[in-house]
């Protein structure tokens, strides 16, 4: 589970003695052995006492293999973050898709003993860990801002804007009438999404284009349908899937009546 890159600890770095360092990688490359044997019990007791009732109600990585490439100490040596490469497994619509990114855990040492913990101004996203900005009046969570501190000295504040949508609720087509029309698909989310897209229905009368394109977060595609009958008409829909995330958006291709020949 990624946790939070405290922004302290890009600092000055304390080194640790050979004890300390091989008592901490051996720890936390026992708990990602958990984490990929599935052994959550396990790695439960590896966890502080004040991130029980979060590690018990959060969702589990599925991790297929790990290698620990490196830790962070904080000054006074008693708290650390884990940096390890991991292949997860996300499903969308029933497939499996394997991908490789860094992680990032927090340990603190508690009792003698390196403990994981979880910042709990930190949430958890597909696209890895968003810190959370609370408003000072009432203490909602209306901001998320990424949590490497390089990203934010590029990119500063990042709020999420409505996840992923699209602009129209339907598009109009005369039945018999070669047409094209188009939709905008906007990205709202703190990272890019990979969108495939298709016609559910009519298949053979409707073509997209693209039907398949990486959107970076906050930016917009304009996805394009044309419309030429062959064969039965069918009553059809566009479709849009939005990966790395369970997500379909639908956009019905109506027929418009109102449409008349003008020549």
């Amino acid at each position: 589970m990624a946790a939070l890159a405290v922004y302290a600890f890009a600092q000055d770095k304390p080194m640790p003695s050979p004890e300390i360092d091989r008592a901490l990688r051996d720890r936390a490359a026992q708990y990602m052995q958990f984490m990929v044997d599935k052994a959550y019990s396990k790695a439960y007791q590896l966890v502080a006492e004040e991130s029980h009732d979060w590690y018990f109600s959060s969702s589990r990585p599925q991790y297929t293999r790990f290698k620990i490439e490196g830790i962070e100490y904080a000054q006074g040596l008693e708290r650390a973050i884990v940096k390890s490469r991991v292949t997860r497994v996300l499903s969308m619509n029933g497939h499996d898709m394997p991908s490789e990114i860094v992680v990032e855990d927090l340990w603190k040492l508690e009792g003698g003993k390196w403990m994981w913990y979880h910042d709990p101004e930190v949430l958890e996203t597909v696209f890895g860990p968003v810190r959370i900005h609370r408003d000072p009046d009432n203490g909602s969570p209306t901001v998320l801002v990424p949590t490497n501190p390089e990203d934010l000295a590029t990119k500063g504040q990042m709020r999420i804007t409505g996840e992923a949508r699209v602009d129209k609720t339907s598009l109009p087509f005369q039945q018999g009438v070669e047409g094209s029309g188009e939709v905008l698909f906007h990205n709202g989310y703190p990272g890019v999404v990979t969108i495939s897209v298709d016609i559910v229905g009519d298949y053979r009368s409707f073509t997209v284009q693209p039907v398949s394109a990486d959107v970076p977060s906050g930016q917009d595609l304009v996805v394009k349908v044309a419309y030429k009958q062959i064969g039965t008409v069918l009553k059809s829909m566009l479709r849009i899937r939005v990966a790395p995330l369970n997500k379909t958006l639908t956009v019905p291709l109506d027929w418009d009546d109102t449409k008349t020949d003008t020549k």
